[in-house]
């Protein structure tokens, strides 16, 4: 989280304004071994909790280029 003061001018005026800008994190890329599925037109990685099953939902920028086409063209069908 930053901090910033921004000069805004309206005509003959000119005001000060904080505001609060949060920093996007780097997200953890998904290795080639993971398995990706679409649920919802969104990207879920399968995560195992003991004998079940579990899909937790990841970004798009979290996707590798080639896994990430490949996937792109699965939701097209």
């Amino acid at each position: 989280m930053q901090r910033v003061e921004k000069l805004e001018r309206n005509g003959n005026d000119i005001s000060k304004k904080e505001s609060v800008e949060f920093e996007k994190e780097a997200l953890p890329m998904i290795s080639d071994t993971d398995k990706i599925v679409m649920k919802y037109g969104k990207p879920h990685k399968a995560v195992m909790i003991g004998i079940r099953e579990f899909y937790e939902e990841i970004e798009w920028e979290q996707i590798p280029e080639p896994r990430y086409s490949l996937l792109k063209k699965e939701m097209l069908f």
